[in-house]
């Protein structure tokens, strides 16, 4: 099952109102270098089947972060997390990148071009990057942390049909 990404074939339910919350929202604060909205109320989020699900077996956070127009997140691999499950809110001129960087050299890329209020379960151990061209993009992240690997949790929404 070794990957870059999968997608679940569940779409999320609360996009609409997540696009509210970061219309809305003005108590941002910084993670991972971006403007970043850490709900303390999960309610909206256990009314998604899909992320209720989530939340109820893993305990994920969720986090909705935030990219400006013309803008590159740097190639990384995540240090605290195994996987993610993404899903964008708002945004759809922007591209995930997984690959291997080389400083000055050529190398090939797997591109995801999300889908709006689709969710996707990222393999964030493997190197990648985000380039955001034209509109703000928003997404929502939840993140998983060992002992659960990238594998562990497609294999858990396929079993659960996600």
């Amino acid at each position: 099952m070794e990957g870059f990404y999968h997608q679940l074939a569940t779409p999320c339910v609360i996009k609409d109102q997540l696009s509210e919350m970061v219309k809305n929202n003005r108590g941002w604060e910084l993670r991972y270098e971006l403007k970043s909205i850490v709900p303390r109320d999960l309610s909206l989020f256990q009314s998604d089947p899909v992320i209720d699900k989530l939340l109820k077996e893993f305990n994920p956070r969720p986090v909705i972060m935030t990219m400006e127009p013309n803008s590159f997140y740097n190639w990384h691999d995540d240090p605290n997390r195994t996987c993610s499950i993404n899903m964008l809110i708002t945004g759809d001129d922007s591209v995930c990148m997984f690959g291997t960087s080389r400083p000055g050299g050529y190398f090939k890329i797997n591109e995801l071009s999300y889908l709006p209020g689709r969710f996707y379960i990222l393999n964030t151990k493997e190197q990648h990057a985000v380039y955001n061209r034209s509109t703000p993009r928003a997404i929502l992240s939840l993140g998983f942390k060992l002992p659960y690997t990238y594998n562990d949790i497609v294999n858990f929404c396929i079993q659960n049909e996600l």
